[in-house]
């Protein structure tokens, strides 16, 4: 048997009045009675409308469910005006795609991915949000990128990722408008230095680049003591320094 659905309007007192519409589908309700139906209810809602059921604890559920929805609807126009302005904000980083390589094998890889790092330490966030999205891009880099990029068969895009990524980080830690939020998220920072000077030595040595190992190990031996802030990380990134010279000539890259 085919459904049919009864609409219950309901309008309030106050000028001007809206209508406030209650649609209710049953499969008691055919084409031969739903007039009945609707005359039946028109009858009895107002037998239901009463200060009883206001004071029923059925009625107010549904009073505070529709209070809190109204709130919500109310900041919905803000929450995506703050989104917009967040998404214009950020733009400034701009944001290649994840495994980007710059086309050609002759271009400074270094310069065209330190101009996108160059961008992630110039922006002031002016949120946590801010921060958070700030760090996030410049942790993708070699969480994401790297890996990425060297089953491309590119491992010297990699390296030139990861030597930038290791170069900026001390900008981002001393950078006073990050100071305060780098303090309250050491551990992250942490993580990201070391997974930063990973991929470092793993890149030039997939390289198997000599000449890019012997500039790791000098700017590796420069730097490793530079973070006193994080206990136990200089050993830690003194031990990844790839010190054992390579044999053969660099992996051919296309």
């Amino acid at each position: 048997m085919k459904e049919h659905q009864v609409e219950i309007m309901v309008q309030h007192t106050f000028t001007p009045s809206p209508t406030y519409t209650y649609r209710y589908r049953s499969e008691l309700i055919n084409a031969e009675n739903a007039n009945v139906w609707v005359e039946y209810l028109g009858q009895t809602i107002k037998t239901l409308i009463s200060e009883e059921a206001m004071q029923s604890e059925l009625f107010q559920k549904i009073e505070e469910g529709v209070r809190k929805y109204k709130e919500w609807e109310a900041g919905r126009e803000e929450r995506e005006r703050k989104a917009r302005e967040d998404r214009h904000r950020r733009s400034s980083m701009e944001k290649p795609r994840v495994n980007f390589i710059p086309k050609g094998l002759t271009v400074d890889y270094e310069q065209i991915y330190g101009k996108y790092l160059d961008q992630i330490i110039a922006f002031n966030p002016i949120s946590h949000d801010d921060y958070l999205y700030q760090l996030h891009y410049l942790e993708r880099w070699c969480k994401k990128s790297v890996p990425q990029i060297l089953e491309l068969g590119r491992p010297d895009a990699a390296y030139a990722i990861a030597m930038q990524v290791c170069r900026h980080i001390p900008d981002f830690l001393e950078k006073e408008e990050l100071l305060a939020y780098n303090e309250s998220h050491k551990p992250r920072i942490r993580k990201l230095i070391k997974e930063a000077y990973q991929a470092l030595a793993l890149t030039v040595t997939a390289w198997n680049h000599e000449e890019n190992r012997r500039r790791v190990v000098a700017f590796m031996e420069s730097q490793v003591m530079t973070f006193p802030q994080f206990r136990g990380l200089s050993k830690t990134l003194q031990e990844l320094i790839p010190l054992t010279p390579f044999v053969g000539i660099p992996v051919d890259v296309v």
